[in-house]
């Protein structure tokens, strides 16, 4: 469990004894996200009713079928963007109108020095369970703006990372990412027909991380990605090893979802119930290259389980405009293909 102060709470609530009468032992887990904070776990009371009526230890466990149809989902988001541009290819006025259950300003960082930004937040009511997904609201909030960053980009005639650079505050840790991804990557030199570079700078956690994919579309019209250069600031990295497999975990992740993963509801049943009908990223189609650099810039630390996710998305659709001229502007990208 994430919380297992709070989790012994919920288990004292669903046994209505005291708290001196229940023990939560926690046991070390990974890959959590959010899907192991109490309210989200369902299991939690269904144990405590279990062993509240059994005199020894018993297994509790969801088969995949069951936490596929019956588990929590990541909330639906939506958003509908404008912006307008000066005669100097400026941005001068920015909004972001988007609507999911909950507000993500208290969370998501907006990057660019502008003249006007309004964010607002429309609530939506959903009849399904959601819960926290790796990196949050980011995820969302980073495939909005940084897909839009780059459409305002091409309106202007300027490059990707040329219009961000414009909209960056001089000396900052933003700007400093992005030049360095930029150098790394080899942004602006010759690729192969029909492969696109994409850019996206996103911050969560108090931690920067800018992807530079490299991408084309295969013959059974999906994306492939050949290449991946990350540069992260974090502040300052104590396990370097650790922090460059959560980047890599990651990326894949934040690929796997904005490729292929959907849960899609028929007559208010979930269709998906196991890998057959839920397709993963897998090893054939993750990057050939991840090349991941880290900037000891000695800010204060930030996250770096989560960070690594939210730009992949956007990245990737901003490198298949570059190769395809088409934009994608809904996620997963498999649904659009089989549309």
């Amino acid at each position: 469990m994430q919380d297992p102060l709070a989790t012994k709470m919920m288990a004292v609530e669903v046994s209505g004894l005291g708290a001196d009468d229940v023990t939560f032992h926690p046991m070390m887990i990974g890959g959590s996200f959010g899907r192991r904070l109490p309210m989200y776990m369902e299991i939690v009371g269904q144990v405590t009713k279990l062993a509240m009526q059994l005199p020894y230890p018993v297994k509790l466990i969801w088969s995949r079928e069951e936490e596929v149809a019956q588990g929590a989902y990541r909330p639906q988001s939506s958003a509908a963007l404008k912006a307008s541009l000066t005669k100097e290819k400026l941005i001068s006025a920015y909004r972001n109108d988007y609507a999911q259950p909950e507000s993500a300003e208290s969370e998501t960082v907006f990057p660019y020095t502008l003249p006007a930004v309004s964010r607002r937040h429309f609530a939506h009511v959903s009849n399904q369970q959601t819960g926290a997904w790796r990196s949050v609201n980011s995820t969302q909030q980073g495939f909005y703006n940084e897909s839009f960053m780059d459409e305002l980009a091409h309106a202007a005639g300027e490059d990707p990372v040329v219009f961000r650079r414009n909209h960056l505050k001089a000396g900052s840790r933003h700007l400093r990412v992005l030049d360095e991804v930029a150098a790394r990557s080899g942004w602006g030199s010759p690729l192969p027909a029909g492969t696109g570079r994409g850019v996206a700078l996103v911050e969560s956690f108090r931690t920067i991380v800018a992807h530079v994919i490299e991408a084309s579309v295969g013959e059974d019209g999906m994306p492939k990605v050949h290449k991946v250069t990350t540069v992260v600031d974090a502040g300052s990295i104590v396990n370097p090893d650790a922090a460059m497999a959560q980047i890599e975990g990651g990326i894949i992740m934040g690929l796997s979802s904005a490729i292929g993963e959907s849960i899609t509801l028929e007559n208010g049943a979930v269709q998906q119930s196991n890998l057959a009908d839920y397709p993963l990223l897998k090893m054939a189609g993750a990057p050939l290259v991840m090349d991941i650099h880290f900037l000891n810039s000695g800010a204060d630390m930030g996250g770096i389980g989560e960070p690594g996710v939210p730009p992949a998305a956007p990245a990737l659709a901003n490198a298949l405009f570059a190769a395809t001229g088409k934009r994608v502007r809904n996620l997963p990208i498999l649904m659009q293909a089989k549309a």
